[in-house]
């Protein structure tokens, strides 16, 4: 209607016409731009979702596939599979009870290993030595002393022997070196192995008993004593474990199941030892400073499992936190109270800063 009332002006209201029109069609030709635009990046942020989306269902495959080809190889190499069973006991006298305690399914992938009974790992107390660590007397917090009470009684006093740790390290590739008196050393070496038996009936925060798990740091010991011996007797006891006299069975247990008994042969017949030889000598770099350290660490690296270990802290607001996660807890246990951890103490410094390295900063955990 306006432009039917501006036509009868003339030339005037014929320039306002078009004006009015020219003006109407920038506006729509604006709204038509920034509807396409918007339609456009609708577009491209849908296809690029859907390219994300692809990209990553591509990536989970080729994990999947990845994880199927190592699980694979595990479980030919017979790792994995029935993790009950890697708690078997060597066949004697007709034998062939399971510890008892519930299954780990962290236990899945490591190698099958056998021990004497149980009994025989029973806790032994560390002898005393001349060498003891520093009083922690002067360390105090909420009334007890360090972070925890329990930790401190347990092992305050309770000293390493430095001479007896060498020895251990130094003897390790020695033929003459038996698993008995290797075992003999560790018990009367590390009195942090005290610490797992120090409250009885208790389940850990693996949900085993802390005799197992003591079990478990026995067992982790001795492969770290096969590994250095590989062309010894290393490679046999590390897939067949030892018998009642300490000596590494040869073959798998006849007892045993026979699927365990097949994996077991495969891993010993097809695994490539020159990498675990490889690995181990790089990090040992032939050092037995690396080698101790080793040791020590392997000792006390589940410690904290036991919950009544772990240690109090304030946080930001001044409340009591207990630190329950058994890797943490031992990292900050070794960066602020180490005088708690004989076996720790004893080391030069740059073993212990190579151990706060792994178990604080890089939370290494295998």
């Amino acid at each position: 209607p306006m432009f039917a009332y501006l036509s009868p002006l003339g030339t005037a209201g014929s320039a306002v016409n078009a004006l009015m029109i020219g003006t109407v069609c920038i506006v729509l030709l604006l709204g038509m731009w920034k509807l396409e635009t918007e339609r456009r990046q609708r577009f491209r942020d849908a296809f690029e979702l859907r390219v994300q989306v692809a990209t990553q269902r591509e990536e989970m495959l080729r994990q999947n596939r990845w994880l199927d080809e190592v699980h694979s190889r595990l479980e030919a190499f017979g790792i994995v599979d029935e993790p009950a069973k890697l708690y078997q006991r060597p066949e004697h006298a007709g034998s062939s009870q399971l510890l008892d305690g519930p299954e780990d399914t962290h236990s899945a992938y490591k190698c099958p290993l056998t021990v004497p009974d149980l009994h025989t790992f029973q806790l032994r107390t560390p002898s005393a030595s001349s060498t003891a660590i520093p009083s922690v007397e002067s360390f105090s917090y909420g009334g007890t002393k360090g972070p925890n009470d329990l930790l401190y009684r347990t092992l305050v006093g309770k000293t390493c022997d430095p001479k007896r740790l060498r020895k251990m390290a130094l003897h390790l590739g020695d033929p003459e070196y038996s698993l008995s008196m290797f075992f003999e050393d560790a018990c009367t070496t590390f009195p942090e192995l005290e610490l797992f038996t120090v409250v009885q009936n208790l389940a850990t925060s693996s949900g085993l008993s802390g005799e197992v798990e003591y079990q478990r740091t026995i067992g982790a010991l001795f492969a770290v004593y096969w590994l250095a011996r590989l062309e010894i007797d290393g490679k046999e006891g590390f897939c067949y474990g030892c018998d009642r006299d300490w000596l590494s069975h040869t073959a798998a247990p006849a007892g045993e199941a026979k699927t365990l008994r097949t994996k077991r042969r495969a891993f010993h017949h097809d695994m490539k030892w020159v990498y675990f030889e490889k690995v181990f000598k790089d990090a040992i770099e032939d050092k037995v400073e690396r080698l101790e350290a080793m040791l020590c660490l392997t000792a006390f690296h589940d410690i904290m499992k036991m919950p009544p270990l772990c240690p109090e802290v304030l946080d930001e607001t001044g409340l009591t936190s207990i630190i329950n996660d058994h890797d943490l807890a031992l990292a900050y246990v070794l960066e602020f109270y180490p005088e708690l951890l004989p076996s720790y103490m004893i080391l030069p410094k740059a073993s212990q800063e190579l151990i706060l390295f792994s178990q604080g900063k890089l939370h290494f955990n295998h």
